[in-house]
């Protein structure tokens, strides 16, 4: 922390005790507001400093004049085991228990950017309270009052002047380009600034402007000119450079985002840039973006970057040079625009999502996180690698052929040895792991060891969709690696809209079901044991009336989704459109239907994105 010497900057001056008085009704007038002004003692505070900590000795509070500061209270750490963090802004007071009596300070307050406070202790305060004793305690109640309401207030995860630092890890990204394609990405919501060393030297007229240290005098001029520009602008975009120069220091500690820019055909070891960033220590949320060439069918190997930034990078993304909507997906993600969207299970009728898909595609709706169940999850992960629609109708026609994919087995775990279905399904997914989607990507498989739920994120996604898809009885169980078996997810969750709620709390859920909570078509009239011959005999039989009879595949999905198709009802309250194609005729193995179902899913998607732009139109 850095006291600033008044330097005689008049505007600036009086943009402070304007400040004051506009947040302080008790300061009727700017000659009062001055007063109290001038027994302030201005600091500037580097991005990433601590204000103060818990149990300081510090009979003072501060305004915040120009930057942003986070303040948590380490009591609630302990007690909720995660920090309880209030932002405070231009505005803003902290240190107040302090300042009333308490003498140590409860929270800790560290500067998210670079920013300004104005300290004010008792002992001045009690000069001024001196000469304007009613005034003062007018004041104080205004304090007090302006101090619980921040305090009542929860953050908001994207506050208005989001800064983004693009942190280059190689010299062989373009990052003008991904600068250009992030800003432009920014501007289609809300006014965005991008910012890098030669526009920042041209802004000051001064060739040394982007490498002024956090504690030169002249850094106020700099703090003052970015706050200003917070009101105009809400998106702060800043290029920083592949060494560890005082402006790349500069941007990230502007940051409340750091984006570490990697060559994805480079190295995947951390480079020395990233051991400095660990160093400094801002506190910023980091997020990988591996950068592909232009023409990458499929991002592979990604684990081998995640892995050794664990617990340092929150999240990653994949985009390829040139692709502008691969930046829109990341900005939708990092403003809490982002669009998910959830397929529940339902056999043969999930083909239907494909049309879906289509009528997405035409009403030009994003799609930036995709999970399933089931069916579901094989073609929800269609979407989220980029898979193309043919190669999923080839295994349509393959699954339409019953003979080639029932492989009957002796009927001691299931019926079905279940060798064709895991070698279809690997042949769509190959080696790709979830963490390679282009969209993040999970699936729920149903943990019968531990009676719970199985979310997969990581790992491979022929497994994980082999374990989403193996209907209990039919299929064989996927054993994981700690050797407990996995059924299907439509056991415990066949739409999962709360979890995806719960993971990326979405701007908006699209959820698409199959297999909703109507009630069977057929009336039953049969004894207590039905034979399968005697069926079948009726069935060739001309002569014989054949009256309905449930099929296994279809009474036993029914049975182990029934439980959450009452789930289904509660959790439709997170979902901000609801598409139900009307496939109910189709049972469970009608992939010969595909063309049908698709065109099914088409119609019934586009009817339903009828009501997209009302919803589009409430948001703003």
């Amino acid at each position: 922390m850095v006291k600033l010497e008044w330097l005689g900057d008049e505007s600036q001056r009086h943009d402070w005790v304007t400040l004051l008085q506009n947040t302080f009704s008790a300061l009727s007038s700017l000659e009062t507001a001055d007063v109290l002004f001038r027994q302030m003692s201005p600091l500037a505070v580097a991005g990433g400093e601590k204000l103060f900590t818990a149990g300081t000795v510090d009979e003072a509070c501060y305004f915040v004049a120009n930057g942003r500061l986070k303040m948590i209270d380490p009591a609630q750490y302990a007690k909720l085991g995660k920090p309880a963090t209030v932002r405070l802004g231009r505005g803003d007071v902290t240190g107040l228990e302090a300042f009333l009596g308490q003498t140590t300070q409860r929270y800790e307050v560290t500067a998210v950017r670079d920013s300004v406070v104005l300290r004010l202790s008792r002992d001045a305060f009690d000069t001024f309270a001196r000469a304007y004793p009613t005034v003062a305690i007018q004041f104080l109640a205004a304090l007090a009052h302006h101090h619980i309401q921040a305090l009542s207030t929860p953050p908001t995860p994207n506050p208005a002047g989001l800064s983004i630092a693009l942190l280059p890890l190689h010299t062989t990204v373009n990052i003008d380009k991904i600068g250009t394609a992030v800003w432009t990405a920014l501007e289609q919501h809300k006014p965005a600034l991008y910012l890098n060393r030669t526009g920042f030297n041209k802004i000051f007229q001064k060739e040394d402007t982007a490498d002024l240290p956090a504690r030169a005098p002249r850094n106020l001029e700099l703090v003052n000119w970015l706050q200003v520009k917070e009101r105009k602008y809400t998106y702060f975009v800043y290029e920083a450079e592949p060494n560890w120069s005082e402006w790349t220091q500069r941007c990230l500690r502007q940051a409340d985002v750091i984006l570490l820019i990697a060559d994805a055909t480079a190295s995947p070891i951390p480079s020395p840039m990233e051991e400095q960033l660990a160093a400094f220590a801002r506190g910023a949320r980091q997020e990988l973006v591996l950068v592909h060439p232009a023409q990458t069918k499929q991002p592979s190997g990604t684990v081998k970057w995640l892995e050794p930034r664990h617990g340092r990078v929150q999240a990653h993304h994949h985009t390829r040079h040139g692709h502008l909507p691969d930046y829109e997906r990341l900005v939708r993600r990092l403003t809490g625009q982002s669009i998910a969207l959830v397929l529940g299970g339902g056999g043969a009728r999930g083909i239907a999502y494909l049309g879906v898909f289509h009528a997405l595609q035409e009403a030009n709706i994003p799609i930036d996180f995709v999970a399933g169940t089931s069916m579901g999850a094989i073609m929800g992960a269609t979407l989220a690698l980029e898979i193309p629609d043919d190669t999923l109708l080839k295994v349509a026609h393959v699954l339409s052929q019953w003979s080639r994919v029932f492989d009957f087995t002796l009927p001691v775990v299931s019926l079905l040895e279940s060798n064709t279905l895991t070698d279809k399904i690997r042949e769509v997914y190959g080696t790709a792991d979830l963490e390679d989607a282009w969209r993040p990507f999970f699936c729920m498989s149903s943990n019968l060891t531990r009676a719970a739920q199985e979310c997969h994120q990581t790992g491979p996604v022929w497994q994980a969709i082999r374990a989403s898809s193996a209907l209990p009885g039919l299929f064989s169980p996927v054993v994981n690696a700690q050797g407990e078996l996995l059924v299907d997810g439509g056991v415990l969750n066949n739409l999962p809209i709360d979890t995806m709620q719960k993971l990326h709390n979405p701007h908006r859920l699209i959820a698409v079901n199959v297999f909703a909570a109507n009630k069977l078509a057929d009336r039953y009239n049969l004894d207590t044991s039905v034979s399968g011959w005697d069926v079948l005999r009726n069935k060739l039989d001309p002569r014989q009336e054949s009256s309905p009879v449930p099929l296994l595949f279809q009474y036993l999905w029914r049975t182990i989704v029934l439980n959450d198709v009452h789930q289904a009802r509660r959790k439709l309250k997170w979902a901000d459109l609801y598409i139900e194609p009307p496939v109910e005729k189709f049972h469970m193995l009608a992939f010969s239907s595909y063309e049908e179902l698709i065109e099914m899913g088409y119609k019934a998607a586009q009817d339903a994105l009828k009501d997209w732009n009302t919803l589009k139109i409430k948001a703003q």
